[in-house]
């Protein structure tokens, strides 16, 4: 079994399991210089999402990304949108813990960026069986020996929380419009990415 690479627990609160940072601060892991640079973009509708750059560790995972272009409605949203939509797994199915993360206002462009992170406990749901297998420590129960790099997917749907709730009759009993153009969900941006791991 191989040796855990363990940052101190510290060190890994105060650089990953963070949500936001100022912007114009950076986040401290471009500080320390231990973040592996992706900038890859995709263009849906519109809106513009770039996977900046990403961190991954045997404690945990953290994905940096910037928005741009998205309609107002979504952007108030983002926050709530990130908790149930931003899903990071690996390349066989295995989807990591949702741990924190969010987004800062927008800059003079109009551009949303933010950090999302990720613990290492992970789950798939078995395609035949329909059972759920759940890894609370991935890297020690898929790996013997730490691999090099690690294949993973990016997933972020943007969408507007209220707009997934049947519409509510008025005092009238007429059921409002759900069709507002600017409420339509965006995505799912999909980003297939490798990323380095710490030497044991």
């Amino acid at each position: 079994m191989f040796r855990y690479v363990m940052l101190a627990c510290g060190l890994w609160i105060t650089l990953a399991g963070i949500g936001v940072q100022a912007q114009e601060d950076g986040h401290p892991l471009e500080a320390a210089e231990l973040i592996h640079v992706l900038d890859v973009s995709q263009t849906i509708d519109a809106a513009t999402a770039t996977l900046d750059w990403a961190y991954a560790d045997t404690l945990g995972f953290v994905v940096h990304l910037t928005i741009a272009d998205l309609p107002p409605d979504l952007q108030q949203s983002l926050f709530q949108t990130v908790t149930v939509s931003a899903k990071l797994r690996d390349t066989a199915g295995y989807e990591f813990s949702f741990q924190g993360g969010g987004f800062g206002p927008p800059d003079g462009a109009g551009k949303l960026a933010g950090t999302i992170s990720y613990y290492p406990q992970a789950v798939r749901q078995d395609v035949n069986t329909g059972e759920w297998q759940v890894e609370n420590d991935y890297f020690r129960n898929r790996y013997e020996t730490l691999p090099n790099e690690l294949a993973l997917q990016f997933e972020l749907s943007l969408v507007d929380p209220n707009s997934q709730y049947a519409p509510v009759p008025d005092a009238t009993g007429q059921t409002p419009p759900t069709t507002d153009p600017a409420s339509e969900p965006v995505g799912p941006f999909l980003f297939a990415f490798s990323i380095p791991l710490p030497a044991p």
